[in-house]
């Protein structure tokens, strides 16, 4: 016979040995916009593998170059759950997280942007602050700020919570506003990061997702680079035709995005792949 009472006193202690304080930790919430059409569309196997490909995805970008650029110490101890259309990571709270964090989120985007299967836009946000994950669980302020700065965002884009920009203002990571004052880079992340935020339309910083165009100019991968670039153009000229005009602003706002992007490259001849407004 089974002793109920022995098991709830087993459960209990199981319970009180776990940890109970919070870390601080880098948050990004994520939201999967245009989720919903998916799951009214699509059978189970269809969204179970396209979830699939977000988690090898995740592996892949881990492993080798998360773990050679990151240390397996930060990848292995990075937090990482999907809940319906959204997604939930945390890391340590260093340059190395947020540098981590940043990329992870710009490849989850460009990947998704540029899904031959069915493109997928992106929007969220990034906080600091304390957190708590342990197994299923997981919850704090940094989770409920980045959540909040997910409606923000309006646009597809992950904002950064304006208090992360601040301080690295304040460390010299970032250029202060009105003027060209930079500190010097005091490790590769710090140099990672700047990669990584952009600004456009407003003051909010947020993961340049987009960059992935040059970083593949850089490495001469020319074919690769335009197959992204028409792939990406593709995506837009649908979107900004949709009826539905929620959807069509995001489109239209990407559009805007992408043309400056295409405009203000550091390489020549990136202004041919301007997308008309007609268009």
């Amino acid at each position: 016979m089974i002793d109920f009472v022995e098991l709830r006193q087993k459960f209990i202690e199981e319970k009180l040995s776990e940890p109970d304080e919070y870390r601080i930790r880098y948050v990004a919430f994520l939201d999967l916009l245009g989720f919903k059409n998916i799951t009214n569309e699509q059978d189970c196997a269809f969204i179970k593998a396209f979830f699939n490909d977000i988690e090898l995805l995740k592996f892949s970008f881990d492993a080798p170059m998360g773990t050679t650029v990151f240390g397996k110490d930060l990848v292995e101890d990075a937090d990482f759950t999907i809940m319906s259309d959204s997604i939930v990571i945390a890391t340590e709270n260093s340059n190395a997280g947020l540098a981590y964090l940043l990329f992870l989120c710009s490849t989850i985007q460009s990947r998704l942007l540029t899904s031959p299967a069915h493109p997928l836009l992106l929007r969220g946000g990034i906080s600091c602050g304390n957190y708590y994950k342990l197994k299923s669980l997981s919850f704090g302020p940094a989770m409920t700020e980045a959540y909040l700065l997910e409606n923000q965002a309006n646009s597809p884009r992950v904002i950064i919570d304006p208090k992360i920009i601040e301080k690295m203002m304040a460390d010299g990571v970032l250029r202060k506003y009105g003027t060209d004052e930079y500190l010097s880079d005091s490790d590769q992340f710090t140099t990672m990061i700047k990669l990584l935020l952009t600004t456009f339309g407003d003051n909010f910083y947020f993961v340049d997702y987009l960059n992935t165009m040059e970083l593949l100019r850089l490495s001469n991968s020319k074919n690769s680079e335009n197959n992204l670039i028409e792939i990406i153009q593709q995506t837009i000229r649908t979107g900004v035709n949709i009826e539905n005009e929620r959807v069509r602003q995001k489109y239209i706002w990407l559009r805007s995005f992408y043309n400056e992007k295409m405009r203000n490259s550091f390489f020549p001849n990136m202004t041919e792949f301007v997308i008309d407004s007609e268009e």
